[in-house]
C-alpha cells in the first residue's frame, strides 16, 4: 500500500469514528473531544504522507487497532443501520433492507452489490425518496442516519471513491 492510499484510509476512518462518536453521544461531543480527533487524525496524515519515515511498528500496530474497531463500526453501519431505518419507511425499502441485511444478520454491502444493476438503483432509490421525505419532515436523527448509511452503500458500489468523500464531493 502506498503512502496516498494510507492516508486516505486512515483519513476515512478517522472520518467514520467521529460519526459513530456523535452517533453514540447523540451529538454530545464536545469541542476538546472533537479537536483531539482532529489533532490525532493530523498526526496519523502526516506520518501517512511522510514517504521517508516508514510506520514504526507501534504505528502498525496502532492502525491495525483502529481498522479492527473501524471494521465493526463499519459492520454497525452496514447491518444496524438500515435495520434501524425499517420502522420509518415504506414496506417496499423495508423488504430490501431485510433482504440486503438477511433480516439484521449480514453487512448489508456485500448482499447488495451481488444484486442485479435494476435492483440496486431500485434500492438506492427508495433510500434517496426516504431521505428527501425526511428532510421535509426536519427529522435530523433519521436524516443522520440514512444520509451515512446511502453514503456508506455508494462507497461500497463504487459509485464515489475515498477521494470524493475527502474532497467532499459527495452529494
Amino acid at each position: 500500500m502506498d503512502a496516498q492510499s494510507a492516508a486516505i484510509i486512515v483519513a476515512l476512518l478517522a472520518l467514520a469514528g467521529t460519526v459513530v462518536t456523535a452517533i453514540i453521544s447523540s451529538g454530545k461531543v464536545s469541542k476538546s473531544e472533537a479537536v483531539g480527533l482532529e489533532n490525532r487524525l493530523t498526526k496519523l496524515e502526516t506520518v501517512a504522507h511522510t514517504h521517508d519515515t516508514p510506520f514504526t511498528p507501534g504505528d502498525k500496530e496502532c492502525l491495525i487497532d483502529l481498522n479492527v474497531k473501524m471494521g465493526l463500526i463499519w459492520n454497525v453501519i452496514g447491518r444496524d443501520l438500515p435495520m434501524g431505518l425499517k420502522k420509518m419507511i415504506t414496506p417496499k425499502l423495508d423488504a430490501l433492507i431485510d433482504e440486503a441485511t438477511n433480516k439484521g444478520t449480514t453487512v448489508s454491502f456485500n448482499i447488495v452489490k451481488s444484486w442485479p444493476i435494476d435492483k440496486q438503483r431500485l434500492f438506492m432509490d427508495l433510500l434517496e425518496e426516504q431521505k428527501r421525505n425526511t428532510v421535509k419532515k426536519e427529522n435530523g436523527n433519521n436524516l443522520f442516519g440514512l444520509a451515512v448509511y446511502i453514503d456508506a452503500l455508494k462507497l461500497e458500489l463504487g459509485q464515489i471513491t475515498p477521494e470524493d468523500v475527502l474532497a467532499c464531493r459527495v452529494t
